[in-house]
C-alpha cells in the first residue's frame, strides 16, 4: 500500500509544472504576436517612437530574427543610431548561426551606421576613484573596464550617476549630439556626506553641456521583476526533481541488494529446497517492487527537474537577453539515468 501511495504521489506531481511552462510560453508568444502587429501599424503610420518599444517587447517575449530586424530598422528611423547599430549586430550574429540571408542585409545596415555613431566617454580620474565607487549611465552600471572607453550612445540626454559609501551622490545630465558627436564626461570627486544621508539628486555638473530634451528610450526606469514567481516555481520543481532522482538511486541500491540476497540462497538455481524456493519467490517480489519504484522515481524526478529548468529559462526578465534555446530530456536506460540537453546559444 505504501508503494502504491508513493507512486501515486509522484505521478500526480509530474504534469503540473511542465504544463505551466508550456502555458507561459504560449502566452508569451501570443502577446509577442499582438505587439508585433501593433508595431507594424505604428511603423506604417510613421510613429516610430511608439513602434520601437512594442517591437522590443515582442522580441523580449519571443526572440525572433524577424522582430529583431524590424526593431533595428525602427530604431534607425527614430534616430536612435547606437541602439539600431547594436540590434543590427545582434541580427548578424543570429543569422550567421542559421545561414539566414537576412544576415547580409543586417551587415550592410550596420556598416552604414558605424561612421555616424555618437559616443560618450566617462573618465574617472584617480582623485575621484574612491573605495566602493559605482558609476551608472541611464540607470545601467558602468563597469570599471568601460571607464575611459568611447561607447556608442543614442543622441540626446544621458544621465550619469556616481555614488560611494560616505559620499554624496552625484547626478549629472550630459547631452550628446547626433552624427558622430563625441562627448567626454570627467567625473568630479564626490563630496563627503557628513550626515550619512543622500541629498536629493541635482541636475548638471560643472563643465558639462547644458541639458536638453530626452530622446526616446534614453532613460531607463526600474521595473518589477516579471519572472520572479515563475523562477520560484522553477527552483521548487527542480528541487523536487532532484529528490525524486535521489529516491531512484536509493531504490536501485535496494534492488541490487535484494538480487544479491536472492542469488546467494541457491546459486546454482537447480535442486533448490522448497524452503529456499519460498525465500527466492519472496525476494523476487521485493526486487520487482524496488525496480518499479526506481523507474517511477527516475521518470518523475527527471520530468520535474526538466520542467524546473524550462521554467527558469523561459521566465520573463526585466532586461534584454541573448537568444537562448535549451531542450532538456530525461535519459533513462539500463544502468543509466540522467538528463540530456540540446542548446542553441
Amino acid at each position: 500500500m505504501r508503494h502504491v501511495l508513493w507512486k501515486a504521489s509522484l505521478l500526480a506531481l509530474v504534469p503540473l509544472l511542465p504544463s505551466a511552462a508550456l502555458a507561459q510560453g504560449d502566452a508569451n508568444r501570443a502577446a509577442a504576436v499582438a505587439l508585433y502587429d501593433d508595431a507594424e501599424k505604428l511603423m506604417a503610420a510613421g510613429n516610430y517612437a511608439a513602434a520601437c518599444p512594442k517591437y522590443a517587447e515582442s522580441n523580449r517575449l519571443d526572440p525572433q530574427l524577424g522582430a529583431l530586424v524590424h526593431l533595428a530598422d525602427c530604431y534607425e528611423k527614430n534616430g536612435q543610431t547606437a541602439s539600431a547599430w547594436a540590434r543590427w549586430r545582434d541580427a548578424i550574429d543570429i543569422a550567421g548561426r542559421t545561414n539566414d540571408p537576412r544576415g547580409d542585409v543586417a551587415r550592410k545596415r550596420a556598416a552604414a551606421l558605424q561612421p555616424k555613431l555618437s559616443k560618450l566617454v566617462i573618465q574617472v580620474p584617480p582623485a575621484s576613484d574612491v573605495t566602493g565607487l559605482e558609476v551608472r549611465r541611464d540607470g545601467a552600471q558602468v563597469s570599471r573596464s568601460l571607464w575611459g572607453s568611447s561607447v556608442p550612445v543614442d543622441a540626446g540626454k544621458h544621465v550619469v550617476e556616481a555614488s560611494a559609501p560616505g559620499k554624496k551622490k552625484l547626478v549629472a545630465e550630459v547631452v550628446v549630439g547626433a552624427n558622430a558627436a563625441s562627448v567626454e564626461f570627467n567625473l568630479p570627486a564626490l563630496e563627503d556626506d557628513a550626515t550619512g544621508t543622500e541629498p536629493a539628486a541635482t541636475s548638471g555638473a560643472a563643465g558639462q553641456a547644458p541639458t536638453g530634451s530626452a530622446g526616446p528610450g534614453d532613460t531607463m526606469t526600474a521595473a518589477a521583476d516579471p519572472g520572479a514567481t515563475q523562477r520560484t516555481l522553477g527552483w521548487i520543481a527542480g528541487g523536487i526533481g532532484v529528490v525524486g532522482i535521489g529516491a531512484g538511486v536509493f531504490f536501485e541500491l535496494q534492488r541490487s541488494s535484494k538480487v544479491k540476497d536472492r542469488d546467494d540462497i541457491c546459486p546454482s538455481g537447480k535442486n533448490c529446497t522448497p524452503e529456499e524456493a519460498t525465500k527466492i519467490n519472496g525476494l523476487n517480489d521485493d526486487v520487482d517492487s524496488a525496480a518499479g519504484l526506481e523507474t517511477v522515481s527516475f521518470v518523475a524526478g527527471g520530468i520535474l527537474l526538466a520542467g524546473g529548468v524550462v521554467l527558469l529559462l523561459t521566465a520573463p526578465s526585466s532586461t534584454p537577453a541573448t537568444t537562448v534555446g535549451v531542450n532538456v530530456t530525461p535519459v533513462i536506460g539500463h544502468g543509466t539515468y540522467g538528463l540530456g540537453a540540446i542548446g542553441r546559444f
